[in-house]
């Protein structure tokens, strides 16, 4: 049984002004194309200049909640403000009455 015979190898033009020549045509080509369409365009832009922000808002929003969480406490704290003619032996007998409670 013969052997279907090879397909030549398709010959590549290894010129570089050639090959230059025709990325400018296929560059103007794609513009052209673009350009007959804008609306489209326009919005294909922004759909890539989107994809492309979330990642680094995504990373600053990420930062910012770690920075705003390391000077969180977490405990839960009450300031108590007393009138100025309190004296100091009346104010040490709150804390005291206040530091007997269990829940405090």
């Amino acid at each position: 049984m013969a052997r279907a015979p090879k397909p030549p190898k398709f010959q590549r033009n290894r010129n570089p002004v050639t090959w230059a020549l025709r990325h400018a045509q296929m560059s103007l080509s794609s513009l052209g194309r673009l350009s007959r369409s804008p609306i489209s365009t326009l919005m294909t832009a922004a759909v890539i200049g989107i994809a492309l922000a979330m990642p680094s808002g995504l990373h600053l929003l990420v930062d910012n909640v770690r920075q705003l969480s390391s000077s969180w406490d977490g405990s839960a704290s009450v300031s108590l403000f007393l009138n100025e003619d309190v004296s100091d032996e009346q104010a040490e007998a709150v804390r005291r009455q206040v530091a007997l409670r269990p829940d405090v």
